[in-house]
């Protein structure tokens, strides 16, 4: 069999043409003989399954939708206070935003002072949620916490509920299906050192990147490629030594951190995102 990859285009993407089992030259016409016609054919997969759930109403279908618009995120904050069994659960602070895509810190209320991030764990609760309006996440506290309230940091995809409304209101919705809208993964370029000389104030170029990367559609980039934005916004010079890493989530909310070592990142086939940077993450990008 051949590799997905000789399908792909040059974004990474794969068109399928499909032809409908109701359409074609022997349907239209009374006394067509379908039994030879291999394009009305049906053939029927048995499927064992072994993990049966009773509850709701199962309409055979389930479709992830996953959107990216980095322009609609913002940061909220939420106060939870630590249960008994030493945890915080966010399904119960009314106040905790959907459709989160990171969580940023963890500081004590009062003092304001932030935990450290080996001081706590983060899960969530059923992972095929992740990055909808219904995600649970639980927070586990490796020392005794109980009755302290804490302040969650996290950014959140503040246009979602409006996305979800759209999609699965009753005129665009397919009938058969069950479709639950979700963030997209974002995988965070982090810039920690690039240093250029001449061309617009930091402020700026810093603004310039954020456009680029937020709308890059590709799932991959090289770094000549920021060399070349920089120049096109005025630098006289640039320090080809940078530092870059990918802060890249799954689908499932796990992340992890890569350093770019060589001159180009490109994320993996099975892996679900785009590109994402904010002021946070291109903080070493400085004018010298």
């Amino acid at each position: 069999m051949e590799p997905i990859s000789w399908y792909k285009d040059d974004n990474g993407f794969i068109s399928l043409a499909a032809t409908a089992a109701n359409s074609g030259p022997d349907f239209e016409y009374p006394g067509a003989d379908l039994d030879r016609d291999v394009e009305h054919s049906l053939v029927t997969y048995y499927i064992k399954v072994s993990n049966t759930n009773l509850d709701g109403i199962h309409r055979g279908n389930s479709t992830d939708i996953y959107i990216h618009d980095p322009s609609n995120y913002q940061v909220g904050v939420a106060t939870g206070t630590v249960s008994d069994s030493n945890q915080i659960i966010t399904s119960n602070i009314s106040s905790f935003d959907p459709y989160v895509v990171e969580i940023l810190s963890l500081t004590e209320h009062y003092s304001q002072e932030e935990f450290d991030p080996s001081s706590y764990n983060i899960s969530i609760v059923d992972k095929s949620l992740a990055f909808s309006n219904k995600t649970n996440f639980l927070i586990l506290f490796e020392e005794d916490s109980v009755g302290t309230e804490v302040d969650i940091t996290y950014r959140h995809w503040s246009f979602g509920s409006s996305a979800n409304s759209l999609i699965i209101g009753e005129n665009f919705k397919f009938p058969a299906s069950d479709m639950l809208v979700k963030a997209m993964p974002p995988h965070i370029i982090q810039i920690n050192d690039l240093e250029y000389s001449g061309g617009v104030d930091e402020v700026l170029m810093k603004d310039k990147f954020k456009d680029y990367i937020n709308s890059l559609e590709r799932t991959s980039f090289d770094k000549s490629d920021f060399v070349d934005l920089l120049y096109a916004n005025g630098a006289t010079h640039v320090n080809l030594d940078m530092d870059v890493s990918v802060k890249s989530f799954n689908t499932e909310f796990v992340s992890d951190v890569l350093s770019v070592r060589g001159q180009a990142y490109e994320m993996s086939i099975t892996q679900v995102g785009r590109f994402y940077a904010n002021d946070e993450s291109l903080v070493g990008i400085s004018q010298v």
